[in-house]
Formats: structure tokens, sequence, C-alpha cells
């Protein structure tokens, strides 16, 4: 906010209450009073303008601070009438000129309120804002009805048009709170967040100085030029501080951007149980001291506002269900996507080695066969150099999807890394392990690949059985590892049994040197 605004705006304040406490100024208070009020309505229309200037690349905030501007410019020549009247020593009539001018800031407020730019919302959203603005609505009516109209209503009026514009005015009250609680209760964009907070406390002490003003002058202790301007003043003094707070606005920027729905749902929904707390003071105070309304209203009254409140959290309970629902899909989906490889849609190295682990448990406790495939697919990097990495990703997805077509409902394959793929087979012994391995080595060299330029695959398996070959998961890995190696150095598409179950002396653990030459050869 310019330093220079505050400044200009904060010494003209000073300025006034020096004057409401010392009535240094000399001359009728009331002329003093239609002064400061004039200078402050000049200044918050001047700011209001400017800022819609600075906001006309934004179709939506232009016309927000063109409308504010046009509201405070009908507190202007309100207040220049009464001033007129004032000077010239006659008593203002009621209703009188001023009082059309006046009555239009409401519409012109209102309109501004609802040009902020909002998110799109879901049904229970607008069922939820609805039962929100009805409650902050219902409070303030019941506050304005309490205070205002059944004054209006006890004390009557010379005319018909003396009663209309009596009611007018609370009337326009209660529209600006309905707006305010559209604005508290719905996002607005970052570049008009200070902005519309100085707008809103300036028309809540607005509302106030109109609810003060009609209960004084109901009871004949309102005086022109007296404390309750400054009220008046001071929502003027912010009107024109948000104008000056305004940046200059454009189009296409996150700072202008309408909110997203998430946006929208994070707003917290504080302000339809502070109008019920109000509503329910009123109610009391009502008990405690009024003949003029009815039990039967109270009561009517109280059960209207806890019946929003009711409904309100009916629906927000089923808005939080919603979510959980929703949040419980999501955490689904995060197991699945942390448990299997996008790629090729298997489980990932992590879980295949926890489903090993336990079917390890399982066999050795109800001594039953296990046995586990390691593969590998044969020259897989000669793909990859050869067509490319993406046509490298398509193989490695559809060869999981040819081992995966050859496997048994209780039989589990997962990647165990690169081109490696760990098939797990319960209740199989080595023998027909050898059998399920060679059924995939077939299956694998007479698929067609679709490759640009060699339209065959292979791979190499090794086979290892539990608890003949190895006790533990670890070990059982590592043999089936080892015999695939070797189904490598024996020149690779085949199938090799762990060395123990064919009569084979165990391979030695190969050197590094010695893998990458296998790889590469």
């Amino acid at each position: 906010m310019p330093r220079k605004a505050i400044a200009l705006v904060g010494g003209f304040f000073l300025l006034y209450l020096s004057w409401q406490a010392f009535h240094w100024i000399p001359g009728n208070p009331s002329q003093v009073g239609d002064l400061f009020l004039i200078l402050i309505d000049v200044a918050a229309v001047f700011a209001c303008w400017r800022a819609s200037r600075r906001c006309s690349a934004v179709s939506r905030l232009r016309w927000f601070w063109l409308l504010v501007a046009l509201a405070i410019a009908g507190q202007l020549v309100g207040d220049t009438t009464v001033a007129a009247y004032d000077f010239v020593g006659v008593e203002v009539p009621f209703p009188s000129p001023a009082d059309l001018f006046y009555l239009s800031t409401y519409p012109l407020m209102l309109a501004a309120l609802l040009c902020v730019p909002v998110a799109p919302t879901s049904r229970t959203q607008r069922v939820r804002l609805g039962l929100d603005i009805a409650t902050v609505l219902g409070a303030g009516a019941m506050v304005i009805w309490y205070f205002v109209l059944k004054q209006v209503v006890l004390e009557g009026g010379t005319s018909a048009l003396a009663v209309g514009t009596s009611v007018a005015y609370p009337m326009g009250d209660i529209a600006l709170v309905a707006g305010l609680g559209v604005v508290l209760l719905r996002w607005s964009p970052p570049t008009l967040r200070r902005p519309l907070s100085l707008i809103t406390v300036g028309l809540a002490m607005f509302i106030v100085a109109d609810v003060v003003y009609a209960y004084l002058s109901f009871h004949g202790g309102y005086s022109v030029g007296g404390p309750l301007d400054t009220l008046y003043i001071g929502a003027l003094a912010l009107f024109a501080l948000a104008g000056a707070s305004q940046r200059k606005a454009q189009p296409g920027t996150a700072e202008t951007a309408v909110p997203t729905r998430e946006q929208s749902e994070q707003r917290v929904g504080w302000l339809p149980f502070a109008a019920l707390a109000v509503g329910s003071l009123v109610v009391i105070t009502a008990v405690w001291g009024e003949d003029f309304i009815s039990p039967v209203s109270i009561v009517l009254s109280a059960i209207g506002l806890a019946s929003l409140i009711a409904i309100r959290q009916y629906v927000t309970q089923k808005e939080m269900l919603r979510l959980q629902r929703n949040l419980r899909q999501a955490q689904e989906e995060l197991v699945v996507l942390a448990s299997y490889d996008a790629l090729t849609k298997t489980a990932n190295r992590r879980v295949i080695g926890q489903i090993l682990d336990k079917e390890v448990e399982r066999a050795s406790r109800y001594e039953r066969d296990l046995s586990v495939l390691f593969l590998d697919i044969d020259h897989f990097k000669a793909i990859n150099d050869s067509v490319g990495h993406a046509s490298g990703d398509r193989v490695l997805a559809e060869f999981a999807s040819v081992l995966k077509s050859g496997l048994r409902p209780n039989d589990t394959l997962g990647r165990w890394g690169g081109e490696e793929f760990l098939a797990i087979l319960p209740e199989t012994g080595g023998a027909e392990a050898g059998q399920a391995a060679e059924r995939a080595r077939a299956q694998v060299e007479t698929h067609n690949f679709m490759l640009t330029d060699r339209n065959e695959l292979t791979c190499s398996i090794g086979v290892a059985s539990f608890s003949a070959d190895a006790g533990d998961s670890a070990m059982l890995v590592e043999l089936a590892d080892r015999a695939m190696y070797e189904a490598k150095r024996s020149g690779r598409n085949r199938v090799v049994i762990t060395p123990h179950r064919n009569g084979l002396e165990p391979a030695s653990p190969m050197t590094k040197d010695q893998r990458h030459a296998v790889f590469s050869g």
C-alpha cells in the first residue's frame, strides 16, 4: 500500500478525530461535519476510480472498482445536498433529494461485490454457500429488524413515501450484509485480497453506522456532525485506502486468475457461526426486555437460525464423507503406484521381494514346493541402441505381458530391475518349474515384438527351487540369478536349472568384468 496514501488518509482521520474531541474549528458543527464528509467522499471516489484505471485490462476488476466509485459518488452527492440545506439554514426534509442518492449506494455496492471473481463450484458447495448466506442474512435481518424496522412500524410516518424511505435504508443494509456474506464466504484473487479486506471492514462500519443512526434518530439522540459520523468517516477512509492499495492488474496472471475449485474449498466457514451467535444475542435481548416481539416470533427465529446451521452441518458432513472416500481411493492408488512398476504393470522389486519372503515362509511351514524363475531379455542394450529407448520401453511392457499370459493365477511376476524379471511359482517343484520356464522362453521367442530391424526377441531364464537349492529367499534369488547368467554364457535363449538340480557343479560367482562381457557379447 502506498505510504503517501496512508499518511494522507490517516492524517485526515486524525484531524477529524481531534475536531470531534475539541471542536477547534469555528462554525456550525453540522456544516464542519458536512465538509469533512465531502472531502473524504471525494478522496474515496478518486482513489476507487484510479483503481479501476489500473485494472482496465481485467474486465471484472475494472467493473468492481467503477461500481464502488459510483456507489461512493452517491454518498458524495447526498452529502453535498445535505450541506447545501445546512448552508442556507433550511432544515433537511424527510425524504429529501439527498435520500435518492444515498439509497443508490446500496444496489451499486452490492453489484460491485457480486463482480468479484469466483471459483467454479460443485453442487454441494453451492448448497452450502446458499445456506451460509441465508444464515448471515437471517442474523443481519434480525439485528436490523430489532433496532430499526420495528421502530418504523411502531412510529409510522406522515406519508407512505416517508415510511417507504425509512424501510429502504435498513433493507439496503440487509442487502449489503448478503453481499458481505458472498465476499467473505468465497475466494478472491490475490491482487484484490487486501483492497477487498479494507472494503469489507469499511462496509461493516457503514452498516453499523446506519443501524445506530436509525436507532438514535427514532430516539431523538442523533445530531449532525456528532460522534456517530466518525463511523461514516472511518468507512469512507477505508474505501479510499482500498482504492489506493490496488496494484496494476494484467490479464492471464496468477494474481488475477479465477480461482480453482480446490482453492475455493479451502475457505473456512466461520461466518455462519458468528452470525448465529449475533442472532442468538438478539433473541436473548428480545426475550428479556421486549413486549413488541411475540414469543412465537422469537421461537420461530431461533428455530430458523438453528435449522440453517443444522442443514449446513448435514451438507458439510456429506461433503466430508465424500472427501474421505476420495482420500481412501487416492491412498489405494498410491499403494498401487508404490507397489507396481508403472511401465510393465508388474510388481516392483520391493513388493516382489516381500511376496517371495511370505511364500518362502509358507513353503517352509507347510513343507510345500516353491520355485522362482529369473528372466533376462537377451541383447536388450542393442535394442535400445538400434530402435531407441521409447521402443525399448514398449518391448519391456510387451515382454511382461507375454510372460503374464503364460503364468497361472497364483503365480506372481515382478520387475527386478532393468530388463530382469522374477517369477514366483508356488506349489511348484524344480522339474515343473523348468517346464514352465521353457514354455515362457518359447512364448517370447515366437512372439512378434514388431521391431524395425529385427523381429525376434529371446530371453535367458534361470530356475531355482526351495528348499532343495536354497533355504531362504535371498539365496533362492541368488541361485536363480547365477543360473540365468549360466544360460547367457551357454549361448542365450535357453533355460538353466540350478546346477544342484541337474547334476552340474554350482557356478561360481561372476566378476564384474564377466557380467559386462555377457551383456555386451
